[in-house]
């Protein structure tokens, strides 16, 4: 997994506090992904500043395609509440296929008893 950063209108300082403390977050959510991991797969992040506003855009580009996109006037708060989103939408999506595999299993295991049932 590898990180893109894309900030074009801020500063050199500002621009390594970004890199430095969205690795750091988003270290968290590599573990969610790790398993299903391709070497080809990245996390995208941007920020635009509006104004007083940073504009914090976080793309997951794996085969889920994730993008949460939020502002706030502060670029570690922004940086939080879009990776405390990205983590939350990947649970949901860890737990529906752990159901889906419940029922996999539960359907191969229905259907082993019927073919036994059907040799005897």
């Amino acid at each position: 997994m590898h990180y893109i950063f894309v900030a074009p209108g801020l500063t050199k300082p500002t621009y390594d506090t970004l890199e430095e403390y969205a690795k750091k977050r988003l270290k968290k959510i590599e573990r969610l992904i790790t398993r299903d991991a391709n070497p080809e797969d990245s996390i995208r992040v941007s920020v635009n500043k509006d104004g007083d506003e940073f504009i914090v855009t976080v793309e997951l580009n794996n085969k889920e395609n994730i993008i949460v996109k939020r502002s706030n006037r502060d670029l570690r708060r922004g940086i939080d509440i879009v990776s405390s989103e990205l983590k939350s939408l990947l649970a949901k999506d860890k737990d529906r296929r752990i159901d889906l595999n419940k029922i996999k299993r539960g359907l191969n295991k229905f259907k082993d008893q019927l073919l036994r049932r059907g040799m005897e």
